[in-house]
């Protein structure tokens, strides 16, 4: 006969069933559409950006480049809540557990470094020029590496496929056809909706 399980180890067993339940919950509370929709809206302002603003690294119009972007990560992040709240409505399952607040917990240190960092290129853009897309794509992609270690595997592929995109626009050749700006795009906009279409074909949209 197995021996009785202490109070600890029965308290940690109860805690990895309430953990792995939550999991299951978050995971059927993601849409691909949310992905979609993000990707679209990047797309946007990398439209607006290119068209309207043209080189940031131009004298004044820093203040431009860096409240649309902030926007546009605005924007895609209350898309992104409003979707998962209707569709976790509509499967009886609630976005704000507890595993939904540790994904909080879990962004919000890559999010604010990208931010820090919008900040200081508003400050002295001549210090970065192009690597502030890097950085960005650094940025995120520490936050998506964090929250897909409670999240389905496909966040941390997308959180690796940012890395890798991060280092080659930071460390990779000059002169190629696509540019910083236009990898912003690709990463930001084309990850995201291939994500959105992966994970709307899985799991349901």
């Amino acid at each position: 006969m197995d021996p009785m399980p202490s109070p600890q180890e029965a308290t940690e067993h109860l805690r990895l069933i309430r953990q792995t339940i939550e999991r299951s919950q978050q995971h059927s509370t993601l849409s691909g559409i949310s992905g979609v929709a993000a990707g679209v809206i990047v797309l946007i302002a990398a439209v607006v950006a290119e068209g309207v603003i043209g080189d940031p690294s131009q004298p004044g119009r820093q203040g431009a480049f860096v409240g649309l972007w902030i926007t546009t990560l605005v924007a895609a992040g209350l898309v992104d809540l409003v979707i998962t709240k209707i569709r976790a409505m509509r499967v009886g399952k609630s976005p704000l557990s507890g595993l939904g607040r540790s994904w909080l917990r879990a962004v919000a240190p890559g999010l604010l470094c990208g931010l820090i960092v919008s900040l200081m290129y508003y400050h002295q853009p001549e210090r970065f020029g192009d690597a502030i897309y890097g950085l960005w794509m650094l940025s995120y992609a520490m936050s998506l590496l964090a929250i897909g270690q409670l999240s389905a595997p496909a966040v941390s592929v997308l959180g690796w496929s940012f890395l890798a995109a991060a280092v080659w626009t930071l460390l990779g050749p000059q002169g190629v056809p696509v540019g910083p700006r236009g990898l912003l795009a690709v990463t930001f906009g084309g990850f995201h909706i291939v994500y959105g279409i992966a994970r709307g074909i899985r799991d349901g949209w």
